[in-house]
């Protein structure tokens, strides 16, 4: 979410950030959303919590797998040749090598200004 509102910020595009995410069961969507509540009302370690009230929708739209959903499809597509990457970025990774273009990077060029690794 913070490199998502810097990214915004950037486009000086920083209202109404709309999240869906992936069901994944009842249990799980309500830790998220619980999760998601805490960004939104506390913040980060990074940015405020008025910051990102403003910027993010405060409802969490959970999508189904059987929706079929591109937005996610998308997401899932992007998702894993990134997390293979930041795994093992020794294996050669054609899918990493055609979205590394659009990760966010910082003023020299760093790719770590849009990607963060959990846990360090």
């Amino acid at each position: 979410m913070e490199r998502t509102l810097f990214e915004a910020d950037d486009k000086h595009d920083v209202e109404g950030i709309h999240v869906t995410i992936e069901g994944r069961g009842k249990k799980e969507d309500r830790l998220l959303a619980k999760r998601y509540n805490e960004l939104l009302y506390r913040g980060t370690g990074q940015v405020e919590a008025r910051r990102i009230l403003q910027t993010y929708d405060q409802d969490l739209e959970v999508r189904l797998k059987t929706d079929n959903d591109c937005g996610l499809q998308l997401a899932d597509l992007c998702a894993y040749p990134i997390a293979r990457y930041f795994m093992n970025n020794n294996e050669p990774n054609p899918a990493y090598e055609v979205i590394k273009g659009k990760i966010r990077k910082g003023p020299k060029g760093v790719i770590g200004y849009g990607v963060k690794v959990f846990p360090k």
